[in-house]
């Protein structure tokens, strides 16, 4: 280390002025070094003490085990303050770091303002005071209502005539805003079973009834029946609303003409009181129709059964398009079970003109499953080669 002019650093902020014998520190002229009294290091230095060398400008620290001299780096010169040890230098408000836009006046008086300020008091009646959560609740939940008489219209799900003695704020706002919903039965069948069917084919008696319910958890635990309507009796009772039930009946289901059956499911809601709601599944059993081609004037039952477009028709009326393909030198055929009535028009649909047919003949037909029934047969008054849709009715 170079013997330079060395300044002997003792500060003691205890009063306004110091001054240490070799050494001056002047606070108020805001903390500078005065005048250096040392030429060179001192023989008996203390462990701590520090000292400025003039000639480098570097400040010094003898170090903890007072055995050599260290450089000190990026020292922040700082003396205390009166808010530190109760010296005499004052910072104002407005010198302070990050102080806000409020003066220290304004900030004062906000806070002494009590009319700006509240506290929980749950005992309290001031101005000032209020009540803690729990207190609110409780209050609330202490407040009932008890109309004098019936209400005179609906108002949300608060139903005309309803009468109210002594239910709480949440009951009252639940029914208001949350009305009873019905349930219902969205879905009742039979599972794989075609709702439409040949004369003559069954509804075997070992089936699977399937259901679908809207607000289920308003059904009343084990209220379902499912009934035979068409037979008037009752199939299951007491079921629960699990979506479908397995059950053996007394028998098969036959139609032997064209007609309907009928099933019911049944069911009870929740509600006070509480109301059945139902739905039904109606099976019908129709004749076949046939329509097609063929070269031949008079058709046989086996021909009328074989017509190319036809025999999947499954119908209860008349009035419909038929779709008839191209064939050259054929004609066209409509046949249909007598007892739906006799067609008055016949129209191609592409040109909207009148197509002439024959009127009609009876021909016996027996399906396969053994059911027998009169059949009408039109035929086109001439042959005709290309693809057409005849409108009937």
């Amino acid at each position: 280390m170079p013997s330079p002019s060395v300044v002997h650093i003792v500060i003691d902020d205890s009063t306004s002025k110091v001054i240490t014998g070799t050494y001056e520190y002047d606070r108020t002229n805001d903390g500078k070094l005065i005048v250096p009294a040392y030429s060179g290091y001192p023989p008996t230095p203390s462990a701590g003490e520090m000292f400025w060398d003039t000639a480098t400008n570097s400040l010094y620290r003898r170090n903890d085990g007072n055995t050599a001299w260290e450089a000190v780096e990026a020292l922040a010169a700082h003396h205390a303050s009166t808010h530190e040890i109760g010296g005499d230098d004052l910072v104002s408000h407005s010198n302070l770091t990050g102080k806000g836009t409020n003066t220290h006046t304004q900030i004062d008086t906000h806070i002494a303002d009590a009319t700006k300020h509240r506290i929980i008091n749950d005992s309290g009646t001031s101005a000032t005071e209020l009540w803690s959560a729990s207190k609110i609740n409780t209050a609330l939940g202490g407040i009932t209502y008890t109309n004098a008489s019936t209400t005179p219209e609906d108002v949300g799900g608060i139903a005309a005539g309803s009468t109210f003695s002594a239910v709480t704020m949440q009951e009252m706002w639940d029914d208001l805003l949350y009305p009873y919903q019905d349930p219902t039965f969205s879905s009742f069948s039979i599972s794989g079973q075609s709702s439409t069917l040949e004369v003559g084919d069954s509804i075997p008696a070992s089936v699977t009834f399937t259901w679908g319910t809207t607000n289920s958890g308003n059904v009343s635990s084990n209220s379902l029946i499912i009934r035979d309507v068409t037979g008037a009796s009752d199939l299951a009772t007491g079921l629960a609303d699990d979506s479908s039930e397995a059950i053996v009946m007394s028998g098969a289901i036959q139609l032997t003409a064209q007609g309907s059956y009928v099933f019911r499911i049944r069911g009870t809601d929740t509600d006070a009181p509480s109301k059945d709601f139902q739905r039904d599944a109606t099976y019908n059993w129709r004749w076949k129709f046939y329509w097609g081609t063929s070269a031949t004037t008079t058709l046989t039952e086996a021909q009328i059964e074989s017509l190319p477009n036809g025999g999947n028709g499954l119908y209860s009326s008349l009035s419909r398009t038929y779709s008839l393909d191209a064939a050259a030198s054929q004609y066209k055929y409509i046949c249909y079970p007598a007892t739906l009535g006799t067609l008055s028009t016949f129209t191609d649909t592409s040109t909207m003109l009148a197509v002439p047919f024959e009127a009609p003949y009876t021909v016996s037909v027996t399906n396969s499953f053994g059911q027998t029934t009169n059949y009408n047969v039109y035929k086109s008054t001439n042959m005709l080669g290309g693809a057409m849709n005849i409108a009937v009715t």
